[in-house]
């Protein structure tokens, strides 16, 4: 849905503006809401750069995995 894509939008610009904690949020409850939605994967990414980049790469790791499978 729109809203989803807006949703998604959202936590790129938290993302890029190094919200991360924010980010991490808004990107979890997109794929708790949208689990099906076709950018699911890519919210899946996002969510594993902000881990990276707060240094949790065990969590980044695992949400990259989850892009793979």
């Amino acid at each position: 849905s729109d809203e989803a894509t807006q949703q998604l939008r959202d936590s790129l610009l938290l993302l890029e503006t190094k919200k991360y904690s924010e980010a991490i949020g808004e990107l979890s409850e997109f794929l708790r809401d949208h689990a099906d939605h076709p950018l699911a994967e890519t919210a899946q990414y996002l969510l594993g750069e902000c881990y990276f980049h707060q240094g949790e790469m065990q969590l980044a790791r695992e949400e990259y995995q989850r892009v793979l499978v």
